[in-house]
């Protein structure tokens, strides 16, 4: 095990306090001009017994071991062999800026107790009135020609087949229905009284958890109409939904939204990892001290955002961490997302293949070689 502390060395060069992340911790990148970033995407570790100091920035790639960094810094050989075996001089920190950014924490105790209780509630929900007959709800339906909105009664559960998604993903998932609006007392939630407001907002339609680790971070509600389509539950944070699936592979998809994100990963059978952020306005916000940690391992990263402008955008925003946009086909005038396109051709699985294939070594060569057009 190595004794240098790499960590305190970097510190020391580039007159930074770095953020604790477990044994790793970040820092804004110098090799990229990661002075504007707001989360610093450049991971130091000191090693343990089978790992050795080193650095990786999640935005440009840079990595290497203490003599590297010191090399890409400018530092001879020599200087650079001398700085990576030399003691750390003291480091006295800058006073921390102020940050108005929200925190990267789940919510508190209390609020995971009354989310598990209702989640545990709508799962029940979504296996009896979901797919109940009687259990018929007014869905409002885009046209892909004309994108006009008409409304169609339907059960829950057949409005969820129609966009290509199985009973069995729902139940892998943790996915639930709420079949009427609730207003629940924010004290329940642990959160005090905002505005006048005494109540939480809990309204009809399919729930969505996003839960990493053993704690619920948020939960979106897709109502079956009005605007706007998709609603938290007060108190939820943001995270990365699917975050844990991606670790075990080495390529993985971005998606602009979560039923999108099942779709993928429905279709892809545990071919590559899929998650989302929620939405193209979150890309912005990525944090790679707190969901970084979970694209170490994956090689190749794709975005497969909407066809739209904030799809664009939100793609372009994670261009800055290596991921490459697949462009989906609109066949439709309305068209719009990767369900859409399932929509029109039921190859969603074959198209994602396709695309992926253009990079040599992001699909296992043996469904490559299955792949048949």
């Amino acid at each position: 095990m190595s004794t240098t502390d790499f960590v305190r060395l970097v510190e020391n060069d580039l007159h930074q306090q770095a953020r604790k992340v477990g044994r790793n911790y970040f820092f804004k990148c110098p090799f990229h001009g990661g002075g504007s970033e707001k989360h610093g995407s450049f991971k130091v570790t000191n090693g343990d017994a089978t790992h050795n100091p080193g650095f990786y920035c999640f935005s440009c790639n840079e990595h290497g071991g203490p003599v590297g960094y010191f090399l890409k810094r400018g530092y001879s050989i020599e200087d650079a062999r001398r700085m990576a075996g030399a003691e750390a001089q003291p480091y006295i920190p800058r006073p921390e800026v102020e940050s108005h950014d929200p925190p990267d924490n789940p919510p508190g105790p209390a609020w995971q107790k009354r989310a598990r209780s209702f989640l545990e509630y709508a799962r029940g929900q979504f296996t009896t009135f979901a797919q109940a007959r009687g259990s018929e709800t007014d869905f409002e339906i885009t046209d892909p020609e004309s994108g006009g909105k008409t409304v169609q009664r339907m059960a829950p559960v057949e409005w969820w087949i129609r966009r290509g998604l199985s009973v069995q993903t729902a139940d892998d998932w943790g996915i639930g229905y709420n079949p009427r609006d609730w207003y629940i007392s924010r004290a329940e939630f642990g959160l005090p009284n905002e505005d006048g407001k005494s109540k939480v907002w809990i309204p009809q339609g399919f729930v969505i958890p996003c839960v990493v680790g053993e704690n619920v971070w948020y939960i979106k509600i897709r109502r079956p109409q009005g605007a706007p389509k998709y609603i938290h539950i007060t108190g939820s944070m943001p995270a990365l939904y699917m975050a844990e699936n991606l670790s075990a592979f080495r390529t993985v998809i971005f998606t602009e939204g979560e039923l999108d994100a099942l779709l993928a990963w429905q279709e892809l059978e545990a071919l590559a990892g899929v998650a989302t952020l929620g939405s193209s306005t979150n890309a912005r916000r990525f944090n790679v001290a707190t969901w970084g940690l979970y694209l170490l391992y994956p090689k190749f990263r794709f975005a497969a955002y909407d066809m739209d402008e904030a799809g664009r955008k939100g793609a372009e925003e994670l261009e800055k961490f290596n991921f490459h946009r697949l462009e989906v086909p609109r066949l439709k005038p309305f068209d719009k997302d990767l369900t859409d396109y399932y929509n029109r051709t039921g190859q969603l699985r074959e198209w994602l293949i396709s695309e992926m294939q253009k990079y040599p070594g992001a699909i296992p060569e043996q469904e490559s070689q299955n792949l048949a057009w």
